[in-house]
């Protein structure tokens, strides 16, 4: 079987939501920081050059590719509307930062609400694992083929535990992307997990092929310049709660996912 699953747990949150049917909501994404030209060099160490003037490409290596983000909202009391807008607006902005200008990703300013028929992202996770057609009839009736997905849902305890979020991924075969399109062109996050900042980056890094750090072997962690535990204590591809970084290793990785894999997703 080819289909898998990344996703991380934390102590379990109270959380209460109200939902309705699907409607857009336009909200315009904030002014973003001005975007960075990168360069490889014969180490795959990638350099950063500030621009905010123009897209330049330094080399064969240094094209910049870019993702639209498209969030789907349970809906909420106008009073949590925007704070959860705030929310989703800063992960972008942690997001860009953690890929460190070498993809871009922005956000659709449509933003929709829709009725999750009182499903949890558990549901879903579960739904996916055990139940493709319930999954698919699930997303199939709100994904959209522009863009990449983001349904921000409930998370729904078991055994004390949260799902911050979970990324649907082939394990292997990933040139099947482009053909399955847009099954694995989605992703979950929790309210939760969107209040932490961090969530989002991380299932997009799974999106773009990167794994845990805690289930790397020692030749990966190598590749990964991630042989120093003090590193990948603070890695964004770990499962505890404090992610600071990605290694350059780890970003030109995503881009050469993002070039190849992913790259029928890139607007």
């Amino acid at each position: 079987m080819r289909l898998n699953t990344f996703f991380f747990l934390l102590a379990a949150l109270a959380f209460t939501t109200s939902c309705a049917s699907l409607r857009p909501v336009e909200v315009q994404p904030p002014a973003t920081e001005p975007e960075r030209v990168f360069q490889q060099d014969a180490n795959n160490t990638i350099n950063y050059l500030d621009t905010a003037e123009v897209r330049v490409v330094v080399d064969t290596a240094g094209y910049i590719p870019s993702f639209t983000l498209q969030f789907q909202m349970m809906e909420l009391a106008d009073d949590q509307f925007g704070k959860n807008l705030t929310y989703i607006d800063s992960s972008m902005a942690y997001l860009n930062r953690y890929f460190k200008g070498a993809i871009n990703f922005n956000r659709d300013p449509l933003i929709y609400t829709f009725d999750p028929e009182g499903k949890t992202i558990y549901d879903l996770y579960d739904a996916f694992a055990g139940n493709p057609a319930e999954y698919d009839k699930w997303t199939s009736e709100r994904l959209v083929d522009t863009a990449i997905t983001v349904f921000v849902m409930p998370t729904g305890a078991r055994n004390e535990q949260i799902l911050l979020g979970f990324c649907p991924v082939l394990n292997s075969e990933f040139y099947f992307y482009e053909d399955e399109q847009p099954r694995f062109d989605n992703l979950f996050v929790s309210y939760q997990g969107f209040a932490s900042y961090q969530t989002l980056a991380h299932e997009i890094g799974h999106y773009l092929g990167l794994g845990h750090v805690d289930d790397m072997t020692d030749q990966q962690l190598k590749d990964f310049g991630l042989t120093d535990e003090q590193i990948r204590k603070i890695n964004l591809m770990t499962w505890l709660p404090y992610k600071e970084q990605l290694t350059d290793a780890q970003v030109f990785f995503a881009w050469k996912s993002a070039m190849t894999y992913r790259a029928y997703r890139l607007d």
